[in-house]
């Protein structure tokens, strides 16, 4: 407990309880002797303070730039990249989910990992160097031995990094958000359930279609993930809007709505129980011709589905049935002749209409809105997308940067294989591969001295 004055003016007190804590190094957080001061919080106290320590010595003391403290930490080898970016979620932590995520990072030294795989990667150079320097024309079938032992290291590497690659896109979606799409045919309810999920009326809701011209777009915390949801247009043609003119507008705000939904991570296919015109006490639910070429992916997979089924107030309880098995055997002949063989999408029926009046189900059935259903069945695809294995819940903290150079360090190791399974006489060439993939796993840690591209990689990390 120190009294602490003002440098220049003796009977000036600015703090009478202060708490002063000198660190030796190397023992500190940045490896070099540290001072703290620990003052009352006021604003008035604080700004005296941090003035009197700028007079003290104006040539040789200043505020330290944006993120110096950990930059210097990381120049006395107290932090690798890893650590300080996963320390950098830890601050911009806005979800419970997200903080998890962060301190995976930090404790379970993802960093060492890599600098092990660098390091077994530069034995094993060496040794084929030593070899191949026993002979002018060396083959990689003369060296069976090394060679194949190398082959099998950098395939167990490249095995390794499919899982890192896995947990960097969990820890993705942790961390960035999901981008959740509502799509669906005009009036099915999207901009109702829109609002019903973003808790305020952020969507325009009429009874005419194509009320929703473009993309309404909020992020919220959702159920502690960071989501961002999307209200989207109609997707309608003028054959199934009963040869309506679709204006301009419109067209745009579909073709908007279409390609929200391919970027999205998850997309809310909503539907709704219709009158069915063939039938004046029936209902059917109308299906979007356009659905499998939205929710297939680049590669041909298909996208996270959640297929909701709104105005479950309207049908009876058999009626209802039977409309959810036709529209399960509908959409199911629809996925499998467009390429997705037993793909069986989860169907939800809720009613946003009962849900928003609080209004007590039909037919006997309290709680007919669904809603907490509809949350339910989204939060275990958001489980289902962001969970690892236990042995492997470490992996999450691999991030967009790492996975990048991970995706070029395994890229490096194929192309090891490829001229390893050719058997070229000159070595040199198969082990440049090995050079560069070492390489890729030094710049993850960011310990690789003499690359020009180091210092452009420590200016981003350390300027958030």
């Amino acid at each position: 407990m120190r009294t602490l004055y003002h440098p220049k003016e003796k009977t000036n007190i600015l703090d009478s309880d202060a708490v002063v804590i000198r660190f030796d190094a190397p023992n500190t957080a940045t490896g070099e002797d540290m001072l703290e001061l620990h003052t009352h919080g006021g604003i008035a106290t604080v700004t005296a303070v941090l003035s009197a320590i700028g007079q003290i010595n104006p040539k040789a003391i200043r505020a330290a730039n944006p993120g110096e403290f950990t930059r210097r930490a990381f120049a006395n080898d107290k932090l690798d990249l890893e650590q300080i970016e996963s320390l950098g979620d830890i601050l911009t932590a806005e979800t419970e989910l997200q903080r998890r995520a962060s301190l995976r990072g930090p404790y379970q030294q993802l960093g060492r990992i890599y600098d092990q795989w660098r390091t077994s990667l530069i034995e094993e150079l060496a040794h084929a160097a030593a070899d191949t320097d026993h002979s002018e024309e060396h083959s990689l079938d003369d060296m069976a031995g090394t060679w194949d032992r190398i082959i099998e290291k950098v395939q167990r590497i490249q095995e390794e990094i499919t899982y890192h690659q896995m947990g960097a896109r969990c820890g993705q979606l942790l961390r960035q958000g999901i981008q959740v799409s509502l799509i669906g045919l005009p009036n099915a309810g999207k901009s109702s359930l829109f609002n019903q999920i973003v808790g305020s009326e952020a969507s325009i809701v009429n009874k005419q279609a194509g009320t929703t011209r473009d993309v309404v777009e909020k992020t919220i915390n959702y159920r502690d993930y960071l989501c961002t949801f999307a209200d989207t247009a109609g997707v309608r043609a003028a054959d199934i809007a009963g040869g309506a003119d679709i204006g301009a507008i419109e067209e745009e705000g579909i073709k908007r709505a279409v390609a929200k939904a391919k970027n999205a991570d998850v997309i809310v296919y909503v539907a709704s129980f219709e009158p069915d015109p063939h039938d004046p006490s029936g209902y059917q639910i109308p299906i979007m011709d356009s659905l499998t070429s939205i929710i297939r992916n680049q590669d041909g997979s298909m996208k996270n589905v959640l297929v909701v089924v709104n105005k479950n107030d309207r049908p009876t309880s058999e009626q209802l049935e039977k409309c959810l098995l036709e529209m399960q055997d509908a959409i199911g002949r629809l996925m499998s002749t467009n390429g997705f063989s037993e793909a069986k999408l989860p169907i939800i029926d809720i009613s946003v209409a009962s849900a928003v009046a609080a209004l007590p189900g039909r037919n006997g059935r309290p709680g007919r809105g669904n809603i907490g259903g509809f949350t339910q069945a989204l939060m275990d695809l958001f489980q289902n997308m962001t969970t690892m294995p236990v042995d492997m819940a470490h992996l999450i903290g691999v991030r967009e940067r790492q996975s990048q150079l991970l995706t070029a360090c395994s890229e490096h190791l194929s192309d090891f294989l490829n001229e390893a399974a050719l058997g070229i006489p000159d070595n040199s060439i198969a082990t440049h591969h090995l050079e560069l993939a070492a390489k890729c796993l030094a710049q993850v840690t960011g310990r690789l001295e003499g690359a020009g591209d180091v210092e452009e990689i420590l200016g981003v990390v350390f300027s958030k």
